[in-house]
């Protein structure tokens, strides 16, 4: 008898890599608004608005089951238009290779990371 071991992978480690890449972009990508409260894209309808606007109707179940991993293999018209939303406030350019190719998330994501810990510490100096 086979016994299977339990996986040591945390939630978003066992995610397809695009829901694991998508996760880690939208909750990274952030800016301030006028009034200088932080925001992001990290929300299924509002980014299913956004994205519909670009390549037609997106609803927002499709967005959570990518971000989900129920659905591994998104359609490229919609991470395409996703990579349109998240440019327009991202501090870098995010392209389609960042959903397939890890050497180019790695290298996006430390630079998000960097504007995201700059953008924080301005929020923070804005309010204090």
């Amino acid at each position: 008898m086979v016994t299977e071991r339990p996986s040591t992978e945390s939630p978003a480690e066992s995610l397809p890599d695009i829901a694991s890449a998508l996760n880690r972009l939208l909750t990274t990508v952030k800016w301030l608004d006028d009034d200088g409260v932080l925001r992001d894209l990290d929300n299924n309808v509002h980014l299913a608005r956004a994205v519909s606007e670009l390549r037609g109707h997106t609803p927002h179940v499709q967005i959570q089951r990518i971000r989900q991993g129920t659905q591994p293999d998104p359609r490229t018209s919609v991470l395409w238009a996703i990579t349109q939303v998240v440019n327009e406030h991202a501090a870098v350019e995010v392209t389609m290779d960042y959903f397939f190719v890890p050497a180019t998330r790695a290298r996006v994501q430390r630079e998000l990371d960097l504007a995201l810990e700059r953008l924080t510490m301005q929020a923070r100096g804005q309010r204090g």
